[in-house]
């Protein structure tokens, strides 16, 4: 367990939808690879809790981002943020839509939650020398894989990682979030990165708030307080 100062200027409300999202994020766009000036992110449920928070500090780098979510209300709150291109699911194929913004070329990281239904149209839209970041396995356990696949991984050099920081060892996750509370808490200080917290329900409401997020509704957090 790690007991860390709320940044300045957020609330607990605020503060108990931080931890997990905030050092994810920075476990894959500062650990696991660099998100620098010029950089091309593809952020997948962007509309979430961490694709939000992840959406704000890849900016911070300077990355140009896609945000891809399921509904326009959701992309609005990604545009809001700071979205370079808005990508919904429900009405285009986002990988044919990163081609096309990107005159061919593809973009550099994606931050994926969605897992193997999408991972074909992910491979195809990283640039070469790209990072495809796995966080989750929303469409499935994996199947076979195509060999056609496999072998447009080998020829552009991509690489595949997976991002769980519960899995790290504790001096590991101890080390993520010391540099989290030295290098990112002054951005929530500064409001560089907002809070993303959506809706928040009593522990009496747990079931609905379970609800709502099962439901795919909200954008952002949901937070449980007494």
């Amino acid at each position: 367990m790690f007991v860390k100062h709320i940044p300045a200027g957020v609330s607990l409300v605020e503060a108990a939808a931080l931890p997990s999202t905030i050092c994810f994020t920075y476990y894959c766009l500062a650990v696991l690879r660099q998100a620098t000036r010029g950089k091309k992110v593809l952020i997948h449920a962007a509309s979430r809790g961490f694709g939000l928070i992840a959406l704000q500090y890849a900016k911070y780098c300077g990355c140009d981002v896609f945000a891809a979510a399921e509904t326009q209300e959701k992309l609005e709150t990604c545009g809001k943020l700071g979205a370079d291109v808005c990508i919904n699911y429900s009405k285009e194929d986002f990988s044919k839509r990163v081609k096309d913004e990107t005159a061919g070329k593809g973009v550099d990281i994606i931050l994926d939650v969605k897992g193997p239904y999408y991972f074909a149209k992910n491979v195809n839209c990283l640039a070469r020398r790209g990072t495809l970041i796995t966080l989750g396995f929303e469409s499935g356990n994996a199947g076979d894989l195509d060999c056609s696949i496999s072998k447009s991984i080998s020829e552009k050099k991509l690489r595949h990682l997976g991002a769980n920081i519960f899995t790290l060892p504790p001096r590991e996750v101890g080390t993520i979030f010391s540099q989290v509370e030295e290098l990112v808490w002054p951005l929530f200080k500064d409001g560089t990165i907002k809070p993303t917290v959506s809706r928040v329900f009593c522990f009496s409401q747990a079931a609905e708030a379970h609800k709502a997020m099962e439901s795919d509704i909200v954008a952002g957090n949901v937070v449980l307080v007494p």
